[in-house]
């Protein structure tokens, strides 16, 4: 193994590592999907459950200053009613001031002077009943109540390297030219005693030799005959087939023919 394929191996071992842990985190991301929905789901209802309790308190608050406005009222009417009666029995007394003696108009009134000096505290008494209270404060209390978690991560923005942006954007190797892949191979001429044989595209083999597939051959074959070719043609043309000891060999069967030797002159 030579460095080259070393450097190869440690390269994929590499990226396989970097895949396991793409896997891995690709897992926990569903999982923390799941544990912030169950958390955000919890925080809801925790929420939920505090603002319920807190309006709980709110109602529970104001039943209470109700009641006790009602009891604050009803003793205030026993007051005044009592203070009412008071007036009445005073002013009862007054018209029978006549028939009294000096003593008792006397004591008459110091009762009157009495039930006056305590008209202050009839002034108090409708002071007293109202509802007090101190509401900014507590507002502001119920605005800054509570607080959600805002997550402070530190995720960047990285981009994809530049090496790998042009390995996957670059641009693509063009393929090589199909007319050289499936160019026919040239013709090959054998010569075979007093015979030429062809091999290549349009030729095939079979029977008594090679046997060409086409007429472009025997037209050149003629072309280069000439005279002597049609001579022979003739002569075997009208010799009886039963002379012959070849039988089908003198048949033209479309293999290039030699024309017979003739003596020269």
């Amino acid at each position: 193994m030579n460095e080259e394929d070393t450097d190869f191996v440690a390269t994929a071992s590499t990226i396989d590592r970097s895949v396991k842990d793409l896997q891995r985190c690709t897992a926990s991301l569903t999982r923390y999907r799941m544990v912030v929905k169950e958390e955000m789901d919890s925080s809801i209802k925790k929420m939920k459950q505090t603002f319920a309790e807190l309006q709980s308190c709110l109602m529970d608050r104001e039943v209470t200053l109700l009641g006790e406005m009602d009891k604050v009222k009803a003793e205030s009417m026993m007051i005044l009613d009592a203070r009412q009666k008071r007036a009445e029995e005073l002013r009862r007394l007054t018209e029978k001031s006549a028939s009294m003696s000096e003593e008792q108009l006397t004591e008459l009134r110091a009762d009157i002077k009495h039930f006056v000096s305590e008209r202050k505290y009839d002034e108090d008494l409708g002071k007293a009943v109202r509802f007090s209270f101190d509401l900014e404060p507590l507002k502001t209390s119920i605005t800054g109540f509570g607080s959600v978690y805002h997550p402070n991560t530190g995720y960047s923005n990285r981009s994809r390297c530049s090496s790998t942006s042009s390995s996957v954007t670059g641009p693509q190797e063009t393929p090589p030219s199909q007319s050289s892949e499936h160019r026919p191979p040239p013709t090959k001429q054998i010569f075979q005693g007093n015979r030429r044989t062809f091999h290549g595209q349009g030729f095939h083999s079979g029977g008594g030799g090679q046997r060409y597939n086409g007429s472009s051959h025997q037209a050149r074959n003629n072309h280069h005959a000439g005279p002597h070719r049609s001579q022979a043609d003739s002569t075997q043309t009208s010799q009886p087939h039963g002379h012959s000891s070849r039988g089908p060999s003198h048949q033209h069967n479309g293999l290039p023919q030699r024309p017979p030797r003739t003596p020269c002159p």
